[in-house]
């Protein structure tokens, strides 16, 4: 499974790095999706939406359905927030023995009693200081992005507009990417 893993992540950075060179071992560029139905480049940017996991070679839809709901498509820079993040997500910032994912309930009670759980300072009593520094950039007790879905129905048609907005300050909010589709 590490194997399958690794593989993964070695596609997923060749998918979304600038250059044209597969990564060794497992890497995936352009010559790998030419040859998919139907042919494609590899988009070598930063990924949009997380559908785009599906243009990986022989990811199926019943894995994305399993990771769907622990991955996001956020602009470079943006910050997990710990108050939410589901256990296996917080588990996912350190090699170490699972302990959120292996607690969910334990997780949910804490959130309902007292708001934010963990805190910051409450992850990095768990991981350890030389694992905490690892990922503490990328990490806040507040989110600043929020997915908005809409279904319209007219008529027959059923439509669905996503939002991905984006708190800037002062209690404004403004969209930073839009998509329509029909549900």
């Amino acid at each position: 499974r590490y194997g399958d893993r690794l593989r993964r992540a070695q596609q997923m950075a060749d998918w979304i790095d600038e250059d044209i060179d597969p990564g060794f071992p497992n890497g995936a560029e352009d010559t790998t999706y030419i040859g998919q139905n139907p042919p494609h480049l590899a988009a070598n940017m930063p990924i949009t939406r997380i559908s785009e996991l599906m243009q990986l070679p022989g990811f199926t839809a019943d894995r994305y359905a399993k990771l769907k709901p622990f991955v996001a498509a956020l602009p470079v820079g943006a910050k997990l927030n710990v108050c939410t993040a589901p256990g296996i997500v917080l588990d996912s910032l350190s090699e170490a023995e699972r302990q959120f994912s292996l607690n969910a309930d334990y997780l949910t009670q804490q959130r309902q009693a007292i708001g934010c759980f963990p805190r910051l300072t409450d992850l990095q009593a768990t991981l350890g200081a030389a694992e905490y520094d690892k990922v503490k950039n990328s990490l806040a007790e507040t989110s600043s992005y929020f997915m908005a879905t809409v279904w319209v129905t007219i008529g027959t048609t059923d439509f669905t507009l996503y939002s991905l907005l984006a708190r800037v300050g002062n209690g404004q909010v403004r969209p930073v990417l839009r998509s329509i589709g029909t549900a």
